[in-house]
């Protein structure tokens, strides 16, 4: 992860793991500023770990102010508690 966005591309490391008694359906949502850029849903097991590099293209057509925030909003199936962590990007190279 660097903070920059290079050649209007972007990439980042996320993780999850399933702490819930049972398999779990997850959705991972991923905006740069107020823009969905990527909207993900998985499957994670009883205890199973997903870690996983994201390659992201940016639209350079996007209206988007620097420095910006890349927010990842999970959210389980059936739940209403959402987590979200924030990358912030000073600006474009």
């Amino acid at each position: 992860y660097a903070n920059y966005v290079t050649n209007n591309a972007v990439t980042f490391v996320y993780g999850v793991q399933n702490y819930e008694a049972a398999d779990a359906n997850y959705t991972l949502d991923v905006y740069l500023g107020e823009h969905l850029l990527k909207r993900e849903p998985f499957v994670l097991k009883r205890g199973e770990r997903r870690e996983q590099t994201v390659p992201l293209e940016v639209n350079p057509a996007l209206p988007v102010a620097y420095p910006v925030k890349l927010r990842l909003v999970l959210s389980r199936v059936g739940a209403e508690e959402k987590r979200v962590v924030f990358y912030w990007f000073k600006g474009k190279r």
